[in-house]
């Protein structure tokens, strides 16, 4: 009984066309980094709404927001307050449809 199973299931995974597809495909974002870093850096010349001078960016990474502020792949700016204070971190949302979105963590 054993047999039968075990030739059922190698059966099973040998004629099965879709076991190829399945793999994980490689990703590639519409913005790569340093375009994005471009835009950012000429949004926070011009367009910010938040003063930057008294803050540091503490990571730039790949992420991908499921909802807050909105969904989708984008790239996640993290800045912090130069003089240590409780809250108050900002993140800057930058999708890849080009929209930036600046979020205003704690009071």
């Amino acid at each position: 009984m054993k047999k039968i199973c075990l030739a059922i299931v190698a059966a099973l995974l040998l004629t099965n066309p879709s076991s190829g597809e399945d793999a994980v495909k490689p990703y590639e974002p519409e913005i790569s980094l340093f375009q994005s870093v471009d835009i950012i850096k000429e949004y926070l010349k011009s367009e910010a709404k938040q003063d930057y001078c008294d803050k540091y960016l503490t990571s730039v990474r790949h992420h991908y927001s499921e909802g807050h502020p909105r969904k989708g792949p984008c790239w996640l700016y993290s800045f912090a307050f130069k003089k240590p204070r409780l809250g108050g971190n900002i993140s800057i949302y930058h999708f890849m449809d080009g929209e930036i979105i600046e979020f205003h963590h704690g009071p």
